[in-house]
């Protein structure tokens, strides 16, 4: 990409933070200026819980649009979820996360006068403001820092609070009063980068001042009702992998001594809470951005009565991946400890679960889930009608849950009997699916399981597979062994001594499967394709190479006149049991020419989706089969 189209605000602070961040990066851009809605409605207070896109949705637009390639923004002002088609793809760390006070004749927070007006566009500031200072006058604020300024300066307000990154970016340091002591946004000064989701090429420009690949992710896991014999075996996984683990109160400390990570209890019970919530997310939050695995290991399932929706909320607004475990529910061990069915066909066709913590109720305070619910939606409606949910409920339908081809239909009450899923589904009923927007499927057609870096739910359906061929070599007649694919490495290694040699490699898929069997290499290239790979063994002293491949390999490495090739291992199309409906994917991933062979084969022709090609020559595949598709290369 030779030139980029970057999207901002037009704000003097929004633009200089665009020069900030590029300025590191040495590639030639363009800038594209719009007004946010927030920005052109600047009465709306930012106190009364305005839309969650005030700043963005403008700027998201033009992306998806293509009027531009990324978006740079204050990251604190990010909506929580993102647009479903939109990712931040790199988090710049700040130079300052403090506040300042901003007041007529430098008077300090604590000392303004009884009644003094003072600006703020946050509700947890002005509980701060007033912890200090309860008899303040607090006033919403809006406008530009110069604007803000401006209200002080007239009259307006007697002070103001604003981020000191900002009024320092601004060079308007000399209009701070006293920097306060103020617990402030977790991405307060921070700076974020969007784009389109899954944009390989601009996340590669940004991934040298990305934090975020520093940052490690947080698991939530349910651990069961309490017997560890019920807890699940992804669970038991995530646990070996754990780095540390928070435990909660009805977890046996001892049965977590089996596990290698550091161990935090924070359980809670009644009248003894070790941590508050707030605690308990913020140290979740700190030990991701530390870079390490971390389990919230949770009683019963972490999304009934578990507070994980708490939890995924504070974590995923701060950018922090996260996934969830689910265990069996107290409801359901109870009930099978004790032979009770919670259903029973002419007895009982109907469970609900409540709390019997405080709370007030109402009919759309709940959640509903109704099992077998795809030939019955009509029903379902007229039932949830009846107990006066409304009509503008959401409702997500599940087909094929927790299976890898789960695909969601997002409806509402209204308008849920026109939509025809496929068997068998789930219907959940509640605000608790209010923000979440399904993914369609991205189809990966190679042999391995993986995700290359893309976002999304990756559905592995290899095109190809793998025979063995038999093979014969005298290994002392070489000094170097080049291995240009994961697949040669598993093949030859386990039947070869190749100690004492030296190892090339093509890339970073295959030199990490090189070395999770022990092995060393001497030489990787520089970019995971054979024609790289080719130029720089030229000049490069290995006197003689072999080189274990395909029977079906065709590349310039095969001209080197110190290489010698063997086969190994044939691959062939590989004849699909069951078609996929291509029409919920949004994306497909080819790691090899026989992999778009493959597909072909099984589905005749290439869709008009995003295309991600392992290597040029897999790439070239797709174009033989079809022009003018969005193709883009993965690099590992």
């Amino acid at each position: 990409m030779t030139k980029i189209r970057i999207v901002s605000r037009k704000s003097n602070l929004a633009l200089i933070q665009v020069d900030e961040l590029m300025n590191q990066i040495d590639i030639d851009w363009e800038l594209v200026k719009l007004d946010s809605y927030g920005d052109k409605n600047k009465k709306i207070s930012l106190m009364d819980n305005p839309i969650k896109d005030i700043f963005t949705k403008e700027l998201d637009l033009a992306i998806l649009n293509q009027e531009g390639d990324i978006a740079i923004h204050s990251a604190k002002d990010l909506p929580y979820p993102l647009h479903p088609d939109i990712e931040v793809i790199a988090l710049i760390p700040p130079f300052d996360q403090t506040d300042s006070l901003v007041s007529r004749d430098n008077i300090p927070l604590e000392l303004l006068p009884k009644g003094s007006k003072i600006g703020t566009s946050s509700p947890q500031r002005q509980k701060q403001i007033l912890d200090i200072n309860s008899g303040l006058e607090i006033f919403s604020i809006r406008g530009t820092i110069e604007e803000r300024i401006k209200q002080v300066d007239d009259g307006v307000v007697d002070s103001l609070i604003v981020a000191t990154c900002a009024l320092k970016r601004l060079g308007l340091e000399n209009r701070i009063s006293q920097v306060l002591d103020f617990d402030t946004h977790p991405l307060q000064g921070y700076i974020a980068v969007t784009s389109k989701r899954n944009n390989l090429g601009v996340r590669s420009i940004f991934s040298n001042l990305d934090i975020l690949q520093g940052y490690g992710s947080v698991d939530l896991v349910g651990f069961g009702p309490g017997d560890p014999d019920l807890l699940t075996i992804r669970a038991d996984k995530k646990l070996r992998d754990a780095d540390i683990i928070f435990y909660d109160a009805l977890i046996p400390s001892n049965f977590l001594d089996r596990y290698k990570g550091e161990k935090q209890y924070v359980g809670k019970r009644k009248d003894s809470h070790s941590f508050t919530q707030e605690e308990i997310c913020y140290k979740l939050y700190r030990a991701a951005i530390d870079g390490k695995k971390v389990v919230r290991l949770k009683g019963g399932d972490p999304f009934i009565f578990g507070r994980g929706g708490e939890e995924l909320d504070y974590l995923e607004s701060r950018l922090i991946t996260v996934s969830t475990t689910p265990g069996i529910t107290t409801a359901q061990g109870a009930a099978s400890s004790t032979n009770i069915p919670l259903t029973k066909r002419g007895v009982s066709r109907e469970l609900n679960i409540h709390t019997a913590h405080k709370g007030e109720l109402n009919s759309n305070s709940r959640t509903d889930v109704f099992y077998m619910g795809g030939t019955k939606l009509n029903e379902i409606q007229k039932k949830l009608l009846k107990m006066n949910i409304s009509g503008d409920t959401s409702i997500i339908l599940i087909e094929n849950a927790t299976l890898n081809n789960q695909y969601e239909i997002k409806t509402t009450v209204e308008n849920m009997h026109n939509q025809n899923p496929n068997l068998p589904v789930i219907v959940i009923s509640g605000e608790v699916s209010k923000d979440y927007f399904p993914h369609k499927f991205i189809l990966n057609t190679g042999l391995r399981d993986r995700n290359y870096g893309l976002k999304g739910r990756i559905l592995h359906q290899p095109q190809i597979e793998i025979t063995k061929m038999d093979f014969d070599v005298d290994i002392s007649l070489y000094n170097t062994i080049l291995f240009t694919s994961i697949t040669a490495v598993e093949q030859f290694i386990p039947r070869v001594d190749v100690s004492e040699k030296k190892i090339v490699s093509i890339g970073t898929g295959t030199t990490q499967s090189l070395n999770s069997l022990n092995i060393n290499v001497d030489y990787e290239s520089s970019k995971p394709d054979s024609d790289t790979l080719y130029s720089e063994l030229l000049t490069k002293n290995f006197e003689k190479i072999l080189y274990p491949c395909s029977k079906i390999s065709n590349n310039k490495l095969h001209s080197l006149n110190n290489l010698n090739s063997i086969h190994i291992y044939t691959t062939s199309a590989l004849e699909a049991d069951e078609k996929v409906d291509l029409s919920k994917f949004e994306a497909i991933i080819f790691t090899s020419p026989s992999t778009v062979d493959g597909f072909v084969l099984n589905y005749k022709e290439i869709p008009p989706v995003d295309i991600f090609c392992l290597g040029k020559f897999t790439e070239e595949r797709v174009h033989h089969y079809k022009e003018g598709l969005n193709v883009q290369t993965i690099s590992i």
